[in-house]
């Protein structure tokens, strides 16, 4: 007899203690106040595409969620504010490119999903070039025409002022006998 009250105590505690484990797990799981956001990222074709960086933004804080697709292309970021608008889009830079999908608002405790595809980034450039009319002059050289001795604003018609105008030529006045000129450093 002093069993069976001893075991009616044990089996009263066992059913008390389940009771309230069963009762705080709902509680825990009603206190849940975030969401989360599946993307699906696929070639043109339809393929998962593995290793593809995903950003997802909660528009009006400007908080930014990057996680990378797994070899289902899917990648999940989990706790997100509850509302949105969110905007989800590859990562630049890579081999891919997609357009990014604006407008998305999570629910409480729910999951979105939100799919995107993927193409490859194909960069197209065009060179054009004229060639060139005019004779080209090799070296350091520069030739000096009659209208270029005319136009220069000289001192008694001298030609060293016309040298001066080339970066290239050092002309040096304080010399007794006149000046001195230095081509290309001779």
């Amino acid at each position: 007899m002093m069993h069976s009250r001893y075991f009616r105590s044990f089996y009263s505690f066992l059913v008390a203690t389940l009771i309230a484990a069963i009762l705080s797990t709902g509680a825990a799981y009603a206190q849940n106040t975030s969401s989360s956001i599946r993307v699906v990222v696929t070639d043109e074709g339809g393929a998962a595409i593995n290793g593809v960086p995903v950003r997802v933004t909660h528009v009006p804080t400007g908080r930014t969620r990057t996680a990378n697709t797994n070899s289902s292309g899917v990648a999940t970021t989990r706790g997100l504010a509850i509302g949105g608008p969110y905007e989800v889009s590859i990562v630049g830079g890579g081999d891919y490119a997609a357009d990014v999908k604006q407008d998305i608002f999570v629910k409480l405790d729910q999951t979105e999903v939100v799919k995107i595809v993927a193409r490859s980034v194909i960069e197209e450039i065009i060179v054009t070039a004229k060639a060139p009319t005019a004779q080209v002059a090799l070296g350091i050289g520069r030739s000096f025409d009659r209208a270029k001795i005319d136009s220069t604003p000289s001192i008694g018609r001298d030609f060293v002022s016309v040298l001066a105008t080339d970066p290239k030529i050092l002309v040096d006045n304080s010399v007794a006998r006149g000046p001195a000129v230095s081509i290309a450093g001779a």
